[in-house]
């Protein structure tokens, strides 16, 4: 039986993208317990807002048309495309670093204390290196190079964690980690580069202008509907340290971020590893026969039974965990584990799905839904503020996104059925 599903291309692949995510995490997994006596709660906190930033506004550089790499059916005219990615990039930074440069320093105040404000002259380097890192891995995956981008996050983590424990140890500061994050990803974005240059025999080779263009406007939808949606969806994720920030301060954030770290992060990685398969079969499958139904309900069901077993063991044990793992400062974030298990467990299952929404065709409706998801999680949010109870605001948090989870389950697979 194990030699059947090896055999199975699709299982394969999505082994081989989970397997360079599974040794990343265990990475952070084993040093989580030795950062989180070198750092402070406070020190995750505030990179946790400046990658908050970064995250939210790299969304937006690339238009969102590095999606078109993977779901359109022209493989001959589609490389055009890349220019035009490369010159909205490039725009939309210059845009950006003027923006900055020319705001007051004050004017950020509102995310960084005054001794971290010259922090956001470097928000356009991350944000730059990010976007890139989209295009170029989403060039691979069209090409179902899945081996070169599970190396490249192998790269990524092995760096990241390296600076983190050594130079935590030297000087235990958020800047470290600032460092840290911004080669890290230098180092995997210019990797996928490589690759991808490497495999096209020049990243320009065979570009025509018009061709690109006829593909931009006949994916308009992307930036009139799945930019929005995606700068909504990104913020949502980011919501929650945004808005315990502000009622709470910043050491529930802390317990929040490392929460997000040791369970939500590797979870979450598994499941984009899976989506980047999931996009590119799903995407040949409907541009074939008008349907990717049976690639969404196999899908599900692989990710189901990985997440259950972990739900139910955090759910139960993660507060004892926490408090023997970390130790007894942060206990605290072992409860908010056990609030967000059921959370993590749709966000795990679901979510790769949503990319079906974007192959039909669907983006109008994705928009309306990421929208809804963010006014109903942050009212949740806000309920436990009301109350004047953290642990109340991320209980509520989860319940929420759990629910909202479970509408977007139906409404993929509605979407994962037809065309129109």
């Amino acid at each position: 039986m194990i030699r059947k599903l090896l055999k199975n291309d699709y299982l394969k692949n999505i082994l081989t993208i989970a397997g360079g995510v599974f040794a990343t995490q265990f990475l952070t997994v084993l040093l989580s317990p030795v950062l989180t006596r070198i750092y402070s709660p406070e020190t995750f906190g505030i990179i946790t807002i400046f990658l908050s930033v970064v995250n939210v506004l790299s969304v937006i550089v690339t238009f969102r048309y590095e999606n078109v790499l993977v779901i359109s059916s022209k493989d001959e005219d589609i490389k055009s495309l890349i220019g035009y990615l490369v010159f909205f990039i490039l725009i939309s930074l210059s845009f950006l670093g003027l923006f900055i440069t020319l705001t007051p320093l004050t004017f950020f105040s509102f995310l960084f204390k005054k001794e971290y404000l010259t922090w956001i002259y470097l928000v356009p380097l991350l944000v730059g290196l990010n976007a890139f890192f989209y295009v170029f891995r989403n060039w691979l995956n069209r090409k179902k190079l899945y081996r070169k981008i599970a190396l490249g996050g192998i790269f990524k983590s092995l760096i990241l964690n390296s600076i983190l424990v050594f130079g935590g140890i030297w000087s235990p500061k958020p800047e470290v980690f600032l460092f840290a994050n911004i080669l890290a990803q230098l180092t995997e974005t210019f990797y996928l580069f490589y690759k991808t240059h490497q495999l096209e025999g020049g990243l320009f080779k065979g570009f025509d202008l018009s061709e690109g263009w006829i593909i931009v406007k006949e994916n308009i939808n992307f930036p009139k509907y799945s930019l929005p949606a995606d700068i909504i969806n990104v913020y949502t994720s980011q919501n929650p340290i945004v808005l315990l920030t502000a009622f709470y301060g910043l050491t529930p954030v802390g317990y929040f971020s490392v929460t997000q770290r040791v369970l939500g992060f590797p979870l979450k990685l598994v499941a984009s590893s899976t989506l980047e398969v999931f996009k590119q079969k799903a995407s040949e499958e409907f541009n074939s026969i008008g349907d990717c139904r049976g690639t969404f309900v196999r899908t599900f069901k692989y990710l189901s039974f990985i997440a259950i077993i972990p739900t139910v063991l955090i759910a139960i044990f993660s507060p004892i965990l926490f408090e023997w793992i970390f130790g007894a400062e942060w206990e605290q974030a072992g409860y908010y584990a056990r609030y967000l298990s059921i959370m993590f467990f749709f966000q795990f299952s679901v979510s790769p799905l949503g990319y079906t929404l974007l192959i039909a065709g669907k983006q109008k409706l994705n928009l309306i839904w990421q929208t809804v998801l963010l006014l109903v999680t942050s009212a949740a949010i806000v309920v436990g503020y009301f109350n004047e109870s953290a642990d109340q605001s991320v209980l509520l948090y989860s319940m929420a996104y759990s629910i909202m989870y479970i509408l977007y389950f139906f409404i993929s697979l509605s979407s994962a059925t037809s065309k129109k």
